[in-house]
């Protein structure tokens, strides 16, 4: 090899290196994107205050691996069923079954679990106070959906469709209603979200309240419909009391021994009668009655 040829490949292997050089450089300041592994569900035993926690944390797990199938979700859900709920699932997911899995959504399979390991009661509780909830009178729109979505995050079963139309009829203003039906007329009313129609109905709340009732940091709602309740109709007039006769006794100087001894009323003086039937004690009392 002649020395032009040697300065050529030495001219080659620098520049070369000088390549691989810059690359790891840009290596170290942007590293490639690594995909965050969603962490998996721990194992549920069958205790019943972790049961809600270990459904929201698999919905989380499925939501982030791709899971949407009711299928999918109930045959990854079994694997981490241990203890008591692994003999639960062994009675009534035999494993000469495993390809047929006895629940035909992942709703019916949270509600399974639930009425074997879940707090009833607290369920039953929740299902109550949304039957009973309703909007008062003097409470904002914001504060009845804040009301609303505690109760619906107890019941993860509720369809979007019946929590739009609880919220929709229990609403106690007819103009925020009629606000929400002219907005989603010309919508699908199974594609109705509930978030979507209680934002409709906070800014139809919004609309409604007069300009002048609004302040600097945004509005008061709950004072604008405080404002519309109507006057209380006042109550009945004191009964004009006859000063005079307070405490009044006909004069004399007889005390209650003699009165008693002679026989006459301990009011009027009179023979006759006693205190508690005396007349005049009758006459004042129609007197003020009749007032």
């Amino acid at each position: 090899m002649d020395a032009e040829a040697a300065a050529q490949l030495v001219q080659q292997i620098q520049f070369l290196t000088n390549q691989v050089n810059e690359l790891q450089q840009q290596q170290q300041q942007h590293p490639p994107a690594s995909r965050i592994k969603p962490r998996k569900p721990n194992d549920f035993t069958g205790v019943s205050k972790e049961l809600s926690g270990w459904i929201y944390a698999f919905q989380l797990y499925c939501h982030s691996t791709g899971i949407t199938s009711d299928v999918e979700k109930i045959q990854h859900a079994v694997q981490y069923l241990q203890g008591a709920a692994k003999t639960w699932v062994q009675a009534v997911y035999p494993e000469g079954s495993l390809g047929a899995v006895p629940w035909s959504t992942w709703s019916q399979f949270c509600d399974a679990l639930r009425s074997s390991f879940g707090p009833q009661q607290e369920h039953l509780q929740a299902r109550e106070r949304l039957d009973n909830l309703r909007q008062r009178r003097n409470q904002s729109v914001l504060d009845y959906i804040q009301e609303y979505r505690e109760i619906k995050l107890q019941l993860p079963e509720l369809t979007q469709d019946e929590l739009v139309h609880r919220f929709r009829k229990t609403l106690y203003w007819d103009k925020v209603k009629e606000y929400i039906t002219q907005s989603t007329a010309n919508k699908d009313r199974t594609t109705l979200q509930f978030e979507d129609v209680a934002n409709l109905a906070a800014l139809g709340e919004l609309e409604l309240i007069p300009a002048s009732q609004r302040n600097k940091n945004g509005y008061n709602a709950a004072q604008h419909w405080q404002s519309r309740q109507p006057t209380p109709a006042p109550g009945p007039r004191p009964v004009a009391m006859d000063i005079g006769n307070i405490g009044s006794r006909p004069s004399g100087s007889m005390d209650r021994d003699t009165l008693r001894r002679e026989g006459r009323c301990f009011y009027c003086k009179e023979r006759g009668h006693r205190k508690a039937d005396c007349p005049e004690l009758t006459k004042q009392g129609n007197g003020r009655r009749r007032q």
